[in-house]
């Protein structure tokens, strides 16, 4: 850990721990362990002059204890410290401040890797351990910038709506459609005379559109084909709801 990643980090300290010297066979120093009910166990080599802060369920799973019951038939009489093969660059960082401990110094040691590296085990001038100091916390010393919102998504524009067609019995009356009824009094024949009844008065029927629309008297002029329109005889009016003419 650096002094600036000191800067930013909150160290806890606690006093719960038990306290193992390395040179017990594995067997007593493992002994001690499973009665103990500390969170922590501190390891010393040489008198004190490398220590290491270990919880108790990372001494459990630490890989070289792990070798050594599997692969070493006598390995409960040997050495606790062989056993976990302990060396320099696992050492935690003594510091005799609980306010003030010094940086982690890990430059001599960049491709080490315990959890006990990154600990702190507090001494009194005897060298005897008094707490282990751990990381808890990250402070940030300057928030960072929030990212930019995302970009709007680019506008869609809505397709042009065509104005609904008319339904086939719709009439609003603007430019109303009127069939009048036309009868006649025998069917269409070349050269043959016919009555021809026309009603335009037209009251509303299925086969019609609209309502009535009353327009007044109308004269009602019927053209045959463009031939004289003295054979065409009118009977008669009424006041009509449709005019041809």
């Amino acid at each position: 850990m650096t002094v600036g990643q000191r800067e930013r980090e909150r160290i806890s300290w606690i006093e719960d721990f038990i306290f193992i010297d390395a040179s017990l066979s594995a067997e007593n120093a493992l002994q001690k362990i499973q009665e103990t009910k500390a969170p922590w166990v501190v390891i010393s080599r040489y008198g004190g002059t490398y220590l290491y802060a270990f919880t108790i369920d990372e001494l459990w799973r630490w890989p070289a204890l792990r070798d050594a019951r599997a692969k070493l038939s006598n390995w409960l009489s040997v050495p606790f410290e062989t056993v976990l093969d302990l060396h320099e660059e696992f050492q935690s960082t003594p510091s005799e401040s609980r306010d003030n401990p010094p940086p982690i110094d890990r430059s001599w040691r960049p491709t080490a890797t315990a959890p006990s590296i990154a600990r702190y085990i507090q001494i009194d001038q005897a060298r005897m351990p008094c707490a282990v100091g751990y990381p808890t916390a990250t402070r940030q010393t300057r928030r960072a910038k929030p990212p930019a919102p995302p970009a709007p998504p680019p506008a869609v524009e809505a397709p042009p709506v065509s104005p609904p067609a008319a339904s086939a019995t719709e009439d609003e009356g603007t430019t109303p459609v009127r069939y009048p009824s036309i009868e006649t009094d025998k069917p269409l024949g070349p050269g043959a005379r016919i009555t021809a009844l026309i009603d335009l008065m037209r009251t509303p029927t299925d086969h019609t559109q609209g309502g009535a629309v009353d327009l007044g008297l109308q004269v009602t002029l019927l053209v045959v084909d463009g031939k004289d329109d003295r054979d065409v005889q009118l009977v008669g009016h009424r006041r009509a709801g449709y005019g041809l003419g």
